[in-house]
């Protein structure tokens, strides 16, 4: 997680480049997307557009399964009449 937040700091500093490599390394840490999303910014700020949305494709792969696995889990705790 602390190299995500390094990452994401790089990035928000104007510093793409030096931020990828931490991204890339929090990578199996994402849960929600976050970190695909942030690393698909760094590379398209460096010019790695084909990485950019090969690694966006992947955020929004993460956020449907999550919207998914929430879904599911709303109808199975949903109250219902008898």
């Amino acid at each position: 997680m602390t190299r995500a937040v390094l990452g994401r700091a790089y990035v928000e500093a104007g510093q793409a480049e030096r931020g990828i490599p931490h991204l890339e390394a929090a990578l199996p840490s994402d849960e929600d997307g976050s970190i695909h999303f942030q690393l698909a910014r760094a590379y398209r700020e460096t010019g790695r557009a084909d990485q950019a949305t090969r690694t966006l494709e992947a955020f929004q792969e993460i956020r449907r399964a999550n919207e998914a696995r929430q879904k599911s889990e709303k109808e199975e705790f949903a109250i219902t009449p008898p």
